[in-house]
This record gives C-alpha cells, structure tokens and sequence, in this order.
C-alpha cells in the first residue's frame, strides 16, 4: 500500500495552534499573549479545536515586517 504523500501545514485552509507556532517560529506563550492584548492572528474555534485559517496567518506575518 502506497503511503500518501505529506503536504506541507502551509498547503492547508487552517493550521492548528502548534502547526502555526513551528512553522512561524512563534511560542505558544507569545502567540497567547498577542490574543490577550487583542492582536495576534485570528482563529476560529471548530468544536473544541482552535484553528488559524491560512490566509489570516500569511496577513498576520505581512504585518509583521517592519518596513
């Protein structure tokens, strides 16, 4: 049986909270102390889960950069 290849957390609509901490190399501290100040990127809550749709993520880091 042929194993499917893995796609990359990127490729997805939404990442979970610890696929946006690797790939952004963001702490889960940090990311949580951004929602509480009231900025961070936005997340959804899917049943019990909290995921950060893609987009959001990539607009989120945009604002990051410092010109």
């Amino acid at each position: 049986m042929q194993k499917l290849p893995e796609t990359s957390a990127l490729a997805k609509a939404a990442l979970t909270i610890p696929e946006f901490v690797e790939h952004f190399s963001v702490s889960r501290a940090a990311l949580y102390k951004q929602w509480r100040a009231g900025g961070g990127p936005p997340r959804v809550k899917v049943g019990s889960r909290t995921l950060i749709p893609t987009s959001a993520a990539m607009r989120w880091l945009d604002k990051q950069i410092q010109p």
